[in-house]
């Protein structure tokens, strides 16, 4: 212990000494730890941190595929939910919608985020309330249903904590819900939602309605089940339900039931964009260590003759290793404190910035597994910028150091170690910039896709009236209708519109029969994404109809069935023909199994998405099948806060919170891939500084050591000029080194990113050789100033000082 305390206080003392290099080395550790940190943050939370309820290792997420209809995941539908208790290896299961209601208060109502669940839902998770009770299984249906459960964060915030809390009633789209639970603290599931209410099933629900697939479900297996053998009880179970129901499972309908973990259902498609950024930041750690770890062979090589008479002293080769570690320990220490708190900080802002989707992922913060991470990084990075240039260190020449009077070289094969060193730090440095320079490149191409519709001097209101008072379909379109005529009558306002749910914000499908259409051998019916729009939202969208007419006021509940398709429907389905007077079979729930006709086809709007085909979609009139809920679109010289003053007035008791232009809405899409772009090009723009200071300092350490050369040089006539050449030339070989090296080892690595880009190659070579002119550039500024000083140097001066 007396022998630590004295190579803590040796190593201190040596590194103060030498603050300027102690610096150097503390910021450029503590970047590389705290970007690492902060990535490492959002791993644990989304992927490796427990829920912090119920056993883990036995949830699961019960989901149908299928057959034939892309690679979606469905819901389960209300009777299957009440078959799952033939499935033995099931303990429990519940399942769960997220929503959002009207919050009445005593001036305004307010739209809050609310959760549907059954009773199940709970004890399938293993939650139990902190107050009051759980949802009971009669609960679960109408009638039995105007209760709530109130999350431990809205319990403070609206309740101020008050446990009297438990029995008062709220007012909830209109209805009345008495509180009987307080959820504990820290719960969450799909985000934040601050009531849980039950669905309040009715017996149709139950018995007959097999075909609307919406509720996500989750299951707890049974102690000892493999969740292998419970996804083929689970296979066997809905095939023997579409058996006993082929009314309701059509062959030409196949779809199948599964099980996945829990987590899976959630993250899936976030782990490799998360673990892409991860091993982007560990890549620019590493960047970092080797510019300290060229920093300490500088400084190791300067320290020649004190290791030299340490060791003539009598002390052995470990004793050395140990007290270079011990300073590498420090650096790294030091980094790792700095680190932590910029990673703390830097979350603060990655969470500010974040799109919602991003940001409900999970709880990230930095808890105590980040900081036993940070720990564990920083030994991992003292081994490896510290551990070679100590055993290098500890290999000393006592004759030849001691010769030399103080100043030392390091030798050749130091100075192979710095280009070596220098080499990885371009070749990671440009595997980076290629990465970030190909998303970014395909980025751009997705912004030049047009989306097929005018997104400037537009506004979008969403409208979702709810309540006993618009339980009626009726009345809910007289809603919508008086909201139309609120907005148009606005000053300023050219056109009005509106749609059940706007391009690029979801998807609703529908299996349909096409009069006129022949199926293949085993081909299904298809399943097509529709929309239910009121007149003018084409014109308000700038859509334009190619064929036939736009849906008019006359296309009403009274008149005939019509629907409109898009140009992709019509090119899918009757490439070259006529589709217009053509009919589909639609079942709604209004009308059971009946025929729309086709009155126009309009132009393509990307509804998935600016990086995703055009699907086929059709349009039916609103009138005709009110939807529960559309957005308004309200084209002209307006503002949002206009838009919803008005809309406002239509029923008070009606939150109109979600207001925004059009833009909002398109840019809102691109978020979730903008995102992770902008994270890994700062940290390829980090890797960039790094690698250039790199590059400086040994440039300037290799002009250092040959001060002598260079003067003689310059006193046997070699021109400034001469002497620049030869310095840049060192450094540029060694750049082109590493390019080589990143250069292949990008295109082996070209895989990782091919499916995240969008109308260009992962091997494009445009890409790969403007980053390598960029490095290059980088390269050259980076040695220049060396360069410059190296002729600048008096001949007699620097043979004097030799």
């Amino acid at each position: 212990m007396d022998q630590l305390l004295r190579d803590l206080r040796f190593a201190l003392r040596a590194l103060w000494r030498t603050k300027g290099f102690t610096a150097a080395a503390v910021i450029a550790l503590a970047l590389g730890i705290g970007a690492t940190t902060a990535i490492f943050s959002v791993v644990n939370s989304v992927l490796l941190r427990s829920f912090g309820w119920g056993d883990e290792s036995r949830l699961v997420s019960v989901y149908r595929t299928y057959v034939g209809i892309g690679s979606g995941k469905g819901g389960l539908s209300v009777p299957e939910l009440y078959d799952l208790p033939q499935a033995q290896s099931l303990e429990s299961f519940g399942s769960f919608n997220a929503g959002s209601a009207a919050l009445q208060g005593t001036d305004r109502a307010e739209r809050v985020p609310v959760a549907r669940v059954t009773s199940g839902f709970f004890s399938a998770l293993g939650v139990r309330p902190q107050l009051g009770r759980a949802f009971g299984p009669d609960e679960d249906l109408q009638g039995n249903d105007a209760v709530a459960l109130l999350s431990a964060t809205a319990f403070r915030r609206r309740f101020g904590g008050d446990p009297g809390t438990v029995g008062r009633s709220v007012t909830l789209d209109g209805r009345s819900r008495r509180i009987i639970g307080i959820l504990p603290d820290g719960f969450a599931f799909n985000g934040a939602h601050e009531f849980f209410i039950p669905y309040g099933f009715t017996q149709n629900d139950r018995l007959v309605d097999r075909g609307a697939h919406y509720l996500l479900t989750v299951a707890k297996l049974r102690a000892g089940v493999r969740r292998d053998a419970a996804n083929k009880e689970i296979e066997q179970l809905s095939i023997r339900i579409a058996k006993e129901h082929p009314n309701n499972y059509p062959p030409e309908f196949q779809s199948m039931l599964h099980v996945e973990p829990l987590r899976d259902r959630f993250v899936a498609s976030s782990r490799e964009p998360i673990l892409v950024l991860f091993g982007a930041v560990l890549l620019v750690l590493l960047i970092a260590c080797g510019n300290v770890a060229n920093l300490l062979l500088a400084r190791s090589a300067g320290r020649e003759r004190e290791f030299a008479l340490r060791a003539a002293l009598g002390a052995e080769r470990s004793r050395i290793v140990r007290q270079l570690l011990t300073e590498g320990l420090l650096l790294a220490a030091a980094g790792a404190v700095l680190g932590v708190l910029l990673a703390a900080w830097g979350l603060d802002v990655l969470l500010a910035v974040a799109p919602r989707q991003i940001r409900q992922l999970g709880d990230v913060r930095v808890d105590g597994s980040v900081l036993a991470f940070s720990a564990g990084l920083t030994v991992a990075t003292t081994l490896v910028f510290a551990l070679v240039p100590a055993l290098r260190a500890s290999r000393v020449d006592l004759a030849a150091s001691l010769k030399e009077g103080g100043r030392g070289t390091g030798g050749v094969p130091a100075a192979r170690l710095r280009t070596a060193l220098v080499i990885a730090q371009v070749a990671i440095c440009l595997f980076l910039l290629v990465g970030a320079g190909l998303l970014l490149r395909s980025f751009a191409r997705i912004l030049h896709v047009s989306p097929g519709f005018d997104v400037e001097g537009a506004i979008a209101a969403d409208l979702a009236p709810a309540g006993p008072a618009y339980a009626d379909a009726d009345v809910r379109e007289r809603y919508f209708e008086q909201g139309l005529r609120a907005a148009a009558a606005l000053p300023g306002v050219t056109a009005v519109g509106a749609n059940l749910i706007l391009p690029t914000r979801g998807r609703f499908g529908q299996t349909i029969e096409i009069e006129g259409y022949e199926r293949a051998s085993g081909e299904p019916w298809p399943t097509d994404e529709f929309r239910a729009v009121l007149p003018g939202y084409f014109v308000a969208m700038r859509q334009r109809i190619l064929a036939g007419r736009d849906f008019s006021a006359a296309d009403d509940a009274k008149a005939p069935l019509v629907v409109l398709v898009n140009d992709a429907w019509a090119r899918r389905y009757f490439p070259g023909k006529e589709v217009v007077g053509r009919r589909i079979k639609i079942d709604t729930e209004r009308h059971r199994d009946a025929w729309w006709t086709i009155v126009g086809v309009v132009s393509d709007a990307r509804e998935y998405g600016l990086d995703e085909a055009v699907p086929p979609v059709f349009y039916y009139s609103a009138p005709q099948e009110p939807p529960d809920q559309m957005t308004l679109v309200v084209r002209g010289r307006i503002t949002p806060a206009a838009v919803r003053q008005a809309l406002s007035r239509v029923d008070p008791a009606q939150p109109v919170d979600r207001v925004l232009p059009l833009e909002d809405v398109l840019a809102s899409s691109l978020a979730v891939r903008r995102f992770p772009l902008q994270l890994l090009a700062a940290f390829a723009a980090l890797a960039l500084l790094l690698s250039a200071v790199g590059i400086y300092g040994v440039t300037s350490y290799a002009v250092a050591q040959r001060t002598r050369e260079i003067g003689v040089r310059m006193a046997v006539g070699a021109s400034a000029a001469s002497v620049m050449r030869m310095v840049l030339s060192g450094a540029l070989r060694t750049v082109v080194a590493g390019i080589c090296v990143g250069a292949v080892a990008a295109l082996a690595g070209s895989k990782l990113i091919a499916s995240q880009l969008y109308g260009i190659s992962a091997r494009d070579p445009l890409t790969y050789a403007v980053i390598a002119a960029l490095l290059g550039l980088v390269a050259v500024a980076a040695s220049g100033v060396p360069a410059l000083r190296a002729t600048r140097i008096d001949p007699m001066a620097a043979l004097r000082a030799e």
